[in-house]
């Protein structure tokens, strides 16, 4: 497992909760979106983007930050190279990347959460119990 890339995601998100979206790969306002929607979370629907104009989930930052962006431009590409990326196997990409595979207790603080700094937080202590169990939960 890449724990480094993760610490690094980590970090990223929390520097800038905007840069945060889990329903969405990549997403980016030069794609001409003005706007990013994040339908999983139900009371943060819509907010402006980061200035770095990028939105990300936890997969596609591990491309963006090892700078692989531009080889993944089929999203049916994007979880198998983050998977390659952060050195985790298939059911273990299933478990870090799919919002709804997350465990209840992390699921829940980010569905539940109020403010995008909140969301960011659940992920980041997701991506610890990842970490912490070696990619089995």
């Amino acid at each position: 497992m890449n724990v480094r890339l993760l610490r690094k995601i980590q970090k990223h998100i929390l520097e800038e909760p905007k840069r945060f979206k889990m329903s969405s790969w990549v997403t980016r306002k030069e794609d001409g979106n003005e706007t990013a929607y994040d339908t999983e979370v139900a009371n943060v629907k819509e907010w402006k983007f980061a200035k770095c104009g990028t939105a990300a989930c936890i997969g596609g930052w591990a491309i963006i930050l090892s700078g692989k962006l531009e080889r993944a431009r089929d999203t049916c590409n994007y979880g198998r190279m983050a998977g390659k990326l952060l050195e985790i196997d298939h059911p273990s990409e299933n478990l870090l990347f799919g919002l709804c595979s997350w465990p209840e207790e992390y699921r829940d603080k980010f569905v539940n959460a109020k403010t995008l700094r909140a969301r960011a937080q659940a992920a980041v202590a997701r991506i610890d119990h990842f970490i912490k169990t070696k990619g089995a939960e």
